[in-house]
């Protein structure tokens, strides 16, 4: 873990689990801390936050990066599901024809069973 960034922490060797969830940079150690140092972090905050880009691979951009992770994975899930699924309409549309060329055979013997 790193130490408080804020550099009036009072407790500053205490370990720093806390991120600004703006830009995703600098960290705290408790809500208070945070909240003390947003006059001092504020512009370089709207700085960074204006600096990234959406296809940046920073810490600051890793939520999105799992949201399309995710979204990716859905899709290709999806896309399975669907090519599963067209297989499984033309094995069956292939069974109905080959059941109609069969039921086409059957009545055609008939018709020569009986003579006609």
């Amino acid at each position: 873990m790193s130490s408080c960034s804020n550099p009036r922490c009072p407790s500053p060797s205490v370990s720093a689990s806390l991120r600004c969830s703006r830009c995703r940079g600098p960290t705290y150690c408790s809500k208070a801390c945070q909240k003390s140092d947003w006059k001092r972090h504020k512009k370089g905050c709207a700085e960074a936050k204006k600096g990234m880009s959406s296809s940046s691979s920073s810490a600051a951009s890793s939520r999105p990066s799992l949201v399309r992770q995710n979204d990716l994975e859905r899709s290709t899930k999806l896309a399975e599901r669907m090519d599963a699924r067209a297989a499984s309409q033309r094995e069956l549309d292939e069974a109905r024809r080959e059941l109609a060329e069969a039921r086409a055979a059957v009545e055609k013997l008939r018709r020569e069973a009986r003579g006609y």
